[in-house]
């Protein structure tokens, strides 16, 4: 274990130079960098960095944020411990999960037979001291879980620096976890609460966005597996007269392929007004839907890749008519209960996050503008496309189990991994991203953004190393393309 000296956690509260970032769901929400040669991130001319809200960077900045999709988290490992069979549909096989964490009873990915030490200095230096976090660890756990093939050692102090440089754009805090094979490095600077100054620690958990996505796919892939979704079947099919066209499948909802537009465009055009509008607000998915459907369709069925929230919306009124249950109870029964995600929830209508948590922090387009705490919404604007809060062992445990095949048939697995090229780094698949990295190295996962939260949650082919990082704030361009570097020291073994 390492302890490094504690780092400056003075806040900018200037406005990024790339933007009124209208933070959307996903944390580089389009993803088109530069597609139509109009310079922004989605391609689009409005340069939208997250998913939810505009969060645009402004052309002259677009490049360098391509960088920013690169983050990555930091993770932690435990002893070993086969998860039990989930209560849930017949036919999907739920592998052993490898390594139960000692103290938190949690498994985590990759892991060996020995027990996980995360350091508690850092959770009880940071809670008792009130200061910044500047907390790091590495806990090698002897075992079978050889760290992943082919890559050099994640770079700690890069990893670090990464940090270091987030709080610098703008961030209260920012935390980061790897679990490599049996190896766990974690590092947190900053602060989790401006009000206490109680430091940020990478147990927080933490709202996760778009990350949400894969969750809801994951689900739908366990019912395509018990042959009660066809892919490739209409949502008509499954929710006749939902859609205006029957020609939207399943699969371009889940490919962000339908052409629907994206309703959060005009629910967060003004970042602050449009997030406090809605704060407390409880939304049903149809009315969300019938947001989207005011505004003309982006494109024809399975024409092109569009991003829109929009899309997962109708992803949960399908996981909800298939099963008759809430998506709550399909993401416990499926997925958080299986792996013994202790960190992660879906309490959605409610407002608060459950147990120790980083507050998040919205960035006001007014330059100048103090920060708003954002940490308390009901997210229904979002729900199963961007509910979800967990904590970057809970991503880590959950990525290392669907890249190795124990959520999802090998078949639904090939079906996630249907690749479309979004630019020159990056394609989507279903609910899934794909990374390529400086060093030739591709990673898989998603990015998130909700108010007051950037997240990068990704992990390898084999899914032996995962990483996922968290920067408590959102709406700043800079932090994100920071917080984006995380991947380079976390896969590459490089400074981004």
């Amino acid at each position: 274990m390492v302890q490094s000296t504690a780092s400056s956690t003075r806040v900018s509260l200037r406005r990024p130079a790339d933007g009124d970032g209208r933070d959307r769901v996903d944390a580089d929400g389009r993803d088109r960098v530069g597609a139509d040669g109009r310079g922004g991130l989605d391609g689009n001319g409005r340069g939208r960095f997250d998913g939810i809200g505009r969060g645009r960077l402004g052309g002259a900045l677009a490049g360098a944020v391509l960088l920013s999709l690169l983050a990555t988290p930091v993770a932690s490992a435990a002893p070993a411990h086969t998860a039990p069979q989930p209560p849930t549909t017949p036919g999907v096989r739920l592998g052993a999960v490898t390594a139960l964490t000692a103290n938190r009873g949690h498994l985590a990915p990759g892991s060996a037979s020995a027990p996980e030490s995360e350091s508690e200095s850092e959770s009880a230096s940071a809670s008792a001291t009130n200061r910044p976090s500047t907390a790091d660890s590495s806990t090698a756990v002897s075992g079978p879980g050889a760290a992943a093939a082919a890559l050099p050692a994640p770079n700690t102090a890069a990893l670090r620096a990464d940090l270091d440089a987030v709080l610098a754009k703008g961030a209260p805090g920012a935390m980061a976890r790897i679990d490599d094979g049996g190896t766990v490095h974690t590092a947190a600077r900053g602060l989790a609460d401006l009000a206490t100054h109680r430091a940020i620690s990478s147990s927080d958990r933490f709202r996760i966005g778009s990350v949400t996505k894969t969750f809801s796919t994951v689900v739908l892939l366990q019912l395509a597996d018990a042959h009660r979704l066809d892919l490739d079947a209409s949502v008509d099919h499954y929710l006749p007269g939902l859609l205006p066209d029957r020609g939207i499948t399943v699969r371009h909802v889940l490919s962000h392929r339908s052409g629907l537009h994206d309703y959060t465009d005009e629910l967060f055009s003004d970042s602050v007004a449009g997030f406090e509008s809605v704060r407390d607000k409880v939304f049903t998915y149809r009315q969300l839907v019938n947001l989207s459907l005011r505004e003309p369709r982006t494109n024809a069925p399975g024409a092109a890749y569009s991003y829109s929230n929009t899309n997962f919306v109708v992803a949960g009124m399908l996981i909800e008519k298939l099963t008759g249950h809430s998506v709550r109870t399909e993401y416990e029964n499926r997925i958080f209960k299986p792996l013994r995600l202790t960190d992660t929830f879906y309490v959605h209508p409610a407002t608060t996050v459950p147990g120790r948590h980083a507050h998040g922090y919205l960035t006001p387009d007014r330059s100048g503008a103090a920060l708003v705490d954002a940490t308390d919404q009901t997210v229904s604007w979002a729900q199963s496309a961007g509910a979800i809060i967990s904590s970057t062992r809970d991503l880590n445990t959950f990525l290392s189990a669907l890249a190795r095949g124990q959520l999802t048939s090998a078949a639904q697995l090939k079906q996630m991994e249907h690749w479309e090229r979004v630019n020159a780094t990056t394609a989507y698949g279903l609910g899934f991203r794909r990374r390529t990295l400086s060093c030739g190295a591709q990673v898989y996962g998603h990015t998130g953004a909700v108010q007051g939260y950037y997240t990068y949650a990704f992990t390898t082919k084999d899914g032996r190393r995962s990483l996922t990082a968290l920067a408590n704030t959102s709406n700043n361009g800079a932090v994100l393309t920071a917080l984006g570097r995380t991947l380079e020291a976390a896969f590459c073994g490089s400074r981004g």
